[in-house]
């Protein structure tokens, strides 16, 4: 989860104090793949005539919080989101160096403008404006992509499905044509690939795009040596696919 609260706003900005959190238990988990999302309605930025991409974002924590955005959430609605991403680092239930992480992600209006409104944001609601961490639940939490805590604001979301939808496998399967590690068959090798591959491994899904690219120790099983090996070749601690030890 994430606990936060509003450490500082006015028309021109809004500054909030974060903690990321891992308490998982029974079992307890350790994750390198969580982020979280604050989520904005931008319409009065964009009535004043400004872009979305006119807004200044800082926060996360040295090198390991790194944020980014405004992302499109709802084109109709003006909903963004400002994405605070731990990936690469593991966060566990352990000491306090170890199972939250904090920060302070401040949000500028486009050159002071004056035009910033807090109360419509979603991820606003519910937000303590004293200095008391609370769990924010409208700032939700991700792990590789996959929301896991939180609740998101209603409405289309302009992102790629977790559901992947069944694509042509390649008619050959020698080595120099295969990419592995790219299960969603995008000709990428990402952070969306161990998401589908996971998901794959818990039965949430039936099948993947490509079978064949999933096998990235090509020992003709698909399983959770799979997936470790992925996240390893993602965080750049191995540097060729197939990997066999």
């Amino acid at each position: 989860m994430v606990e936060a609260y509003v450490s500082s706003s006015d028309k021109h900005y809004v500054e909030i104090k974060t903690r990321l959190n891992n308490r998982t238990a029974w079992p307890a988990k350790v994750s390198e793949g969580l982020s979280f999302r604050y989520f904005m309605d931008l319409t009065e930025v964009i009535e004043a005539g400004y872009s979305p991409n006119d807004i200044t974002i800082s926060g996360g924590q040295g090198s390991k919080g790194k944020v980014s955005g405004p992302h499109l959430w709802n084109k109709e609605k003006n909903i963004y989101y400002i994405e605070v991403d731990y990936t690469g680092d593991p966060l566990f239930p352990g000491g306090q160096d170890h199972y939250r992480r904090d920060s302070s992600l401040r949000i500028v209006a486009p050159g002071n403008s004056g035009c910033w409104d807090n109360e419509n944001d979603p991820s606003f609601k519910g937000l303590s404006k004293t200095s008391d961490l609370k769990k924010a639940e409208y700032i939700p939490v991700y792990e590789y992509g996959v929301k896991v805590a939180g609740i998101e604001p209603e409405g289309t979301v302009v992102q790629p499905s977790p559901t992947p939808t069944p694509t042509p496998k390649p008619t050959s399967t020698s080595a120099d044509v295969i990419q592995y590690g790219d299960v969603n068959f995008d000709n990428k090798v990402n952070s969306t690939d161990v998401t589908y591959l996971r998901r794959f491994l818990l039965k949430q899904i039936s099948t993947l795009p490509n079978m064949i690219t999933a096998d990235v120790n090509s020992d003709g099983k698909i399983n959770s040596t799979d997936l470790a090996i992925l996240k390893r070749y993602i965080l750049r601690e191995i540097n060729m696919l197939p990997y066999r030890p």
